[in-house]
């Protein structure tokens, strides 16, 4: 748990890649440096500059996966995968554990519902600001058919009364246009 917050603080203050945390979360092949714990249990863990540049050297070594004593960009690459591997296969383990709720060590179809069981709220604002012209929070039919012809007319750029592949292509462009300049 020392190690753990330790960490974290580092990433946060910028002293050590968030890559370094996920890959210690896998033995690592030099032992990470000494962490002092606090005087007392409220204390945050401290670490001494000898012990940083021990870890700083452990985590350079831990990425010259080949010993030469020096970091190549395949290395790095290389060594990043692997710490995305592993991050993806704890926060797997973690839902899967998650979603095992009988500890059973297998999946119902119950238990897998749980995965979609509270989807976020979408944010309805435009729709209903673009429908609900009179904003009683209602959409009636004459409301929805309103701005749906207003579209519809949009679109219709000869107003022959038929959308045709042309104008759909012309308003995408339009569109299209308008979200670059944003």
């Amino acid at each position: 748990m020392k190690k753990t917050g330790l960490a974290l603080l580092l990433v946060i203050t910028g002293c050590l890649p968030t890559s370094i945390v996920y890959a210690q979360a896998k033995p690592a092949k030099v032992p990470a440096a000494p962490v002092q714990g606090g005087t007392s249990p409220n204390t945050a863990p401290t670490l001494t500059r000898a012990s940083f540049i021990q870890l700083m050297d452990n985590e350079f070594k831990a990425r010259d996966i080949t010993g030469d004593g020096k970091v190549s960009r395949g290395e790095i690459e290389e060594f990043e995968r692997g710490s995305a591997l592993q991050k993806a296969l704890l926060d797997n383990s973690a839902s899967f554990a998650r979603l095992d709720v009988d500890k059973d060590g297998s999946l119902s179809a119950i238990e897998f519902q749980a995965l979609a069981a509270n989807p976020t709220m979408p944010d309805i604002t435009s729709i209903m600001q673009r429908f609900d012209k009179n904003r009683d929070q209602q959409i009636t039919i004459v409301e929805y058919r309103i701005a749906t012809l207003v579209r519809f007319d949009d679109l219709d750029a000869d107003k022959d009364g038929i959308v045709d592949e042309n104008e759909l292509r012309a308003s995408q462009n339009r569109q299209n246009s308008i979200e670059k300049s944003r």
